[in-house]
């Protein structure tokens, strides 16, 4: 592909409009960059799922945030790579219509689901946007998103020997800080 040095940032982030992949991720890299900042809006937690009541009754979940989903054994969860219980997005129908709130991974940015998914979940008046790729930013309320959870790396240089070294994309608690954004 094209060398990335010397771009602006507003046209990487034009690229997480595009059909390749690895462009998305590019885009949504350098969404980030802008506006995931280590000075963002604190968030109370580090996943965002804790702000459902503890069993999840009427909480649709897409995407399978499996350790956080052990504390709300009542949620629905919709997923590609299905799992135990989990529904694919075409036998989701009912639940989506009946959810009171639907918490929804930032993958979906990745993967060109997410705009699609909010034209069907319009009725339901809690959608969060979650993830450490989930872009902390009010414009995202405009497409009717109603709270936002990401993160942001504190260490940039501890954060790149972490990756550089292992291999591993994760993010550890000590290298990011919860971000959190309500409408």
């Amino acid at each position: 592909g094209p060398p990335l040095a010397g771009r602006p940032l507003a046209e990487l982030a034009s690229w997480l409009c595009s059909l390749d992949p690895m462009y998305r991720s590019i885009g949504l890299a350098a969404i980030n960059a802008f506006w995931n900042r280590a000075d963002g809006p604190l968030a109370s937690s580090h996943n965002g799922l804790e702000r459902f009541e503890p069993l999840g009754d009427g909480l649709v979940v897409v995407g399978g945030f499996r350790e956080a989903l052990k504390k709300l054994p009542m949620a629905t969860v919709i997923e590609r790579e299905l799992q135990g219980n989990d529904l694919s997005v075409d036998r989701a129908k009912v639940q989506l219509s009946e959810a009171k709130a639907i918490a929804i991974t930032a993958q979906t940015l990745m993967n060109g689901s997410l705009e699609p998914l909010l034209t069907r979940v319009d009725h339901i008046p809690m959608k969060l946007l979650l993830g450490p790729s989930a872009p902390v930013c009010s414009i995202l309320f405009e497409h009717g998103l109603t709270a936002v959870n990401g993160l942001a790396i504190t260490d940039p240089g501890a954060t790149r020997t972490f990756i550089a070294e292992t291999g591993a994309m994760i993010m550890l608690d000590h290298l990011t800080r919860p971000l959190s954004l309500d409408k």
